[in-house]
């Protein structure tokens, strides 16, 4: 993410904390930098490895809590799969605030996939009464990797039935 836009988004979280009486901490100013250098979204786990790999020692609950301050102050959103994985991304990295997910039900692998057609058709359609905020679909499938993991697991039973018989 370009740097004035990590100050954009830094200079935001302050506002949103001092709007709260709190206060920026070193802890919350050292996951706010983490997660604007990740280049995609990510999952509780892969920011506690991200910090712990920059030296910082920062408890699960100070992390959780500052997801959940992100997530308040609208710099950041939670995106719960069916599988119950939850992934975080940085809203300021999402076209118009909508995506589309491609998971895999195998390996649990998520990608995105920006500016698609569905996407960019369900942003233009009409929900009644009802007044959207964003969109996120989720596909579940299998991806390129397990179908070809898949491919050569049935060629190899397919093999071991002929030898047998």
């Amino acid at each position: 993410m370009p740097e004035n836009r990590n100050n954009t988004v830094h200079a935001s979280f302050v506002s949103f904390l001092e709007s709260k009486g709190m206060r920026e901490t070193y802890e919350r100013k050292a996951i706010l930098q983490t997660i604007l250098e990740m280049s995609k979204s990510f999952d509780y786990s892969s920011l506690a490895d991200s910090l712990k790999s920059r030296g910082e020692q920062i408890c699960r609950a100070t992390i959780f809590n500052t997801l959940s301050l992100l997530i308040d102050s609208g710099i950041l959103r939670r995106q719960h799969f069916a599988d119950g994985q939850i992934n975080y991304e940085l809203t300021a990295q999402l076209p118009s605030g909508n995506q589309l997910h491609l998971l895999c039900t195998s390996c649990g692998k998520i990608s995105d996939l920006r500016n698609s057609q569905i996407i960019r058709e369900l942003r233009h359609m009409k929900f009644g009464t009802f007044l959207p905020s964003y969109l996120s679909l989720t596909v579940y499938g299998l991806c390129s990797k397990c179908q070809k993991k898949n491919r050569t697991k049935t060629l190899q039973e397919s093999i071991q039935l002929n030898l047998f018989k």
